[in-house]
């Protein structure tokens, strides 16, 4: 276990290597961003500023409908020539639509809304050269033209053009959008951009991207201790039915982690490893109650490759489950499987009628006991929804 676990965490100092090296990639064009800034004035000769006021609030239109069809689609000469003729522009904390227009946006990674506030402007040409230099596109690389309207972005760039028109420019993730195109164009630099706003104020892209890495850590590290729970708690048998089980970030699918289970043809996988489990527990009842046992120990049932104990189990009658349940003292862990069993979508596919013989008692037995573990509330939910659904 220990060993497992050093090996764990020299996997994610990889992943953050990974991910400093992407930064660093954008340096180039952050030093260059720097470099020029160095020669700005003091910021208070200028009429850079940032602006946090009530007063400078942008208020929203709402969202329209229009065909984008017959617009082009993203070019680098189009936003060269636009951002060549911009004379000032403001950061707005407000997303955009495909429509070119201001909307509040809100944050799921940040679970907050975009305010409206000007963030940040500048007419000083440094400043505006620094812009262009950041807020460059990938050629020949552009969203899909299904992305219409939504998500709407973090971030809007109001650009006053010489003969004063104002053009918006929406930032998306690491997209940029233009009413004037077809669709979304992927950004060229979108740390160095991020980053360069984050510098002048504009912090809610950077904050969503550590929002986002620290999701990803999150999914990664419920992902390791998931793998370890599935193979630690597998019955020996089974252990040396799959024989070598290897963790693959391409594929959570149990065919491809285990060469062994992939090289048997699909139809024959299930009873085989019925038969090998049969090897070391002789009794019906026992084999049930082990399967039952492994599924209620992996925390969180969210890949492929863990629902295999209810995969087993669903080879069973459902009448001897049914009578495990009822007849046996089952531990916590074995509970916790009950619940997801009768919850899974196969068993209602498969069993129809097998909700019937399913007392209320007996239901509220199996509730109470997981209900006693103060965990599992969302394998409680969705046995509590199924017995409203499946219960005639």
């Amino acid at each position: 276990m220990k060993a497992l676990a050093i090996y764990c965490n020299r996997e994610w100092r990889m992943v953050r290597f990974i991910w400093l090296l992407i930064v660093v990639l954008q340096i180039p064009c952050l030093t260059a961003c720097a470099e020029k800034n160095s020669s700005l004035p003091d910021a208070k000769k200028t009429n850079q500023r940032t602006k946090m006021d009530q007063q400078d609030t942008i208020s929203v239109k709402s969202i329209n409908d229009s065909s984008k069809s017959n617009l082009p689609l993203p070019s680098e000469e189009m936003l060269k020539e636009v951002l060549s003729n911009t004379r000032s522009f403001r950061v707005i904390d407000c997303g955009l639509d495909a429509d070119g227009e201001l909307r509040p946006a809100y944050s799921d990674l940040l679970r907050e809304q975009s305010s409206g506030r000007i963030i940040f402007e500048s007419s000083e040409s440094l400043v505006l050269r620094d812009l262009r230099n950041c807020l460059r596109i990938a050629k020949g690389s552009q969203f899909p033209e299904s992305s219409g309207n939504f998500p709407l972005g973090s971030t809007t760039f109001e650009l006053t053009l010489a003969d004063g028109r104002k053009v918006n420019l929406g930032l998306v993730g690491t997209r940029l959008r233009w009413n004037a195109w077809r669709q979304d164009a992927y950004l060229l630099h979108p740390v160095a951009l991020i980053a360069w706003l984050g510098e002048h104020g504009a912090m809610r892209p950077l904050r969503e991207i550590e929002a986002r890495f620290d999701y990803a850590k999150h999914i990664y590290k419920r992902d390791v201790v998931g793998f370890e729970e599935f193979v630690q708690e597998m019955p020996k048998s089974l252990s040396d039915f799959f024989g070598t089980i290897k963790r693959l970030e391409s594929s959570m699918c149990l065919e491809d982690m285990s060469k062994n289970y992939g090289a048997i043809p699909k139809s024959n996988r299930l009873k085989l490893a019925r038969s090998a489990l049969s090897r070391q527990f002789h009794n019906e009842s026992d084999q049930i109650g082990v399967l039952l046992e492994w599924d209620g120990k992996i925390s969180s049932v969210r890949n492929s490759y863990q629902r295999f104990p209810i995969e087993l189990l669903l080879e069973y009658c459902p009448d001897k489950v049914l009578s495990k349940v009822k007849k046996s003292p089952l531990s916590t862990s074995q509970w916790v499987g009950v619940m997801r069993y009768y919850s899974d979508l196969d068993f209602r596919r498969k069993f129809p009628s097998g909700y019937s013989p399913l007392d209320k008692s007996t239901r509220d037995r199996i509730v109470k006991k997981v209900k006693a573990t103060g965990q599992y509330q969302l394998d409680i939910d969705d046995f509590e929804e199924a017995m409203r659904n499946w219960i005639r």
